[in-house]
């Protein structure tokens, strides 16, 4: 394989701190806090695929500014509340608000809170699995990242959904 090309990025602070400065040119303020956790998440899959891929290059500025471009794009798109379109029938295509129950609102701000104090509370090898898995990783992904075979990543995922769902039933959430 080729070694790195004139005027590419390579390593995982290079590239991370190149996509989080991308990210921070072109991101809204609402999403300004998020940008670390972006940042750092685009590029660990970023790397992830191309050690995968068996690309051993660097990566040119223009790819690493697309790279920062759409993971922004798909954040928001993710967090974009989503109106049914029976909704806009009903209204007979006036808006609708988006606006959620206030007491819906409230126990996903107590569930949140409790996974937190869970995740705080599990072994590490599990919580680390756990929050790749809430971040979106596949077991694959998890055992790549954390440098575990496959079957650690498995057990260490499945004990730590079991801690997990332990912890929230004890706290008083169910199913």
């Amino acid at each position: 394989m080729p070694g790195p090309q004139p005027g590419s990025i390579e390593g995982f602070h290079e590239v991370y701190r190149y996509i989080r400065e991308a990210m921070a040119r072109v991101s809204s303020r609402w999403l300004s806090q998020e940008i670390e956790e972006l940042a750092h998440r685009a590029a660990c899959r970023l790397l992830e695929r191309s050690r995968v891929n068996g690309h051993q290059g660097g990566f040119k500025p223009a790819y690493l500014n697309r790279v920062a471009y759409t993971t922004l794009v798909d954040e928001i798109r993710r967090r974009r509340p989503l109106v049914p379109i029976d909704a806009h029938v009903a209204a007979n295509g006036d808006l609708v608000s988006c606006e959620g129950d206030p007491e819906q609102a409230c126990r996903l701000s107590e569930l949140r809170e409790a996974m937190a104090h869970c995740l705080g509370a599990m072994i590490e090898n599990r919580r680390r699995a756990m929050v790749l898995l809430l971040l979106g990783h596949s077991i694959g992904e998890i055992a790549a990242l954390m440098r575990w075979n496959v079957k650690q990543a498995e057990n260490n995922v499945t004990r730590g959904r079991s801690d997990l769902r332990d912890c929230l039933q004890r706290r008083g959430h169910r199913k």
